[in-house]
């Protein structure tokens, strides 16, 4: 049974944990338990591999040399129609 365990284990890419071991091993007949495989996955030092969460890539070295936001400039003629459209919905 513990072969089975390290089996799965190793097959799944070192990503699957005790509950999806588990449920693996229902699937084919081998009844354990959540507790079960998470105490032998401790005991052979076997930790599945989380999914990383949110990084953020935003290089702040790179944002000076970022062009400037035209939209943003006064003088834009974008910005003096969008001015003058909100100021025509008043």
């Amino acid at each position: 049974m513990i072969s089975e365990i390290i089996r799965m284990y190793h097959w799944s890419q070192c990503r699957y944990g005790s509950p999806r071991i588990a449920k693996e091993l229902d699937s084919i007949g081998i009844k354990v338990s959540r507790k079960f495989v998470g105490q032998i996955m401790k005991e052979n030092h076997l930790r599945s591999i989380a999914k990383s969460k949110y990084k953020k890539t935003t290089n702040p070295s790179r944002c000076d040399s970022l062009p400037e936001n035209r939209l943003m400039n006064k003088d834009s003629s974008i910005r003096i129609i969008v001015n003058f459209l909100l100021e025509v919905r008043k």
